[in-house]
């Protein structure tokens, strides 16, 4: 790990293997870590050579979820033919809890089971606190059928 005051420099390539070149700075100061990748450029040209049949790390893929496609962003790491993935929901779609995997088939990241993608509950503070019986400033204990409509 890195001391407090410490700053550290990687390859950009040791975070994203998908044609970056130059350098990351990592500063830790007072126990927060800050990363600054401003001075990763793309390298242009860049291809990634993988098995036959396996999957590139740098590859997107079109995911649905709840009735919308968007395209997930390269997993960053290599996927041997046949091999599967879990990716988390959150990590395709902001506000979606969730799994489902991604499978490589042919070179082509495939994914499957996005129905259990769903959209992550929200709680919202009492509308009437004689109803809660809370301050103004609490929140209810659970989320759920109790919540006021």
């Amino acid at each position: 790990g890195l001391q407090s005051s410490a700053e550290l420099q990687v390859n950009c390539s040791a975070f994203n293997p998908c044609g970056y070149s130059g350098m990351v700075h990592l500063i830790c100061n007072s126990g927060t870590l800050h990363v600054d990748s401003s001075a990763c450029v793309p390298i242009p040209s860049f291809t990634v050579v993988v098995a036959d049949g396996a999957c590139s790390p740098c590859l997107s893929y079109p995911v649905t979820i709840a009735g919308s496609e968007v395209t997930a962003a390269p997993l960053l790491r290599s996927l041997a033919a046949d091999g599967t993935m879990d990716v988390l929901c959150s990590d395709v779609q902001a506000g979606f809890v969730g799994s489902f995997t991604v499978a490589c088939t042919g070179g082509v990241l495939t994914p499957t089971g996005m129905d259990a993608c769903v959209e992550e509950a929200k709680c919202r503070l009492p509308t009437d606190t004689r109803v809660w019986g809370y301050g103004l400033d609490a929140e209810p204990a659970a989320c759920g059928a109790t919540e006021p409509k």
